[in-house]
């Protein structure tokens, strides 16, 4: 059986999973942004997180 080191986990795949786990929680909240404009600030949290 394989070990998997956190370290080898690639940067890019925890950005994601923690851009998913803010959109879990800031979907309960009312939103200020609908559309596009909120997809564009949604991404752009995205990059920077990657």
């Amino acid at each position: 059986m394989s070990t998997v080191y956190l370290s080898d986990i690639p940067r890019i795949v925890t950005a994601l999973a923690e851009w998913c786990a803010c959109l879990v929680v800031i979907a309960q909240y009312p939103r200020r942004f609908h559309g596009r404009r909120l997809w564009l600030v949604l991404s752009g949290g995205l990059a920077v997180q990657c």
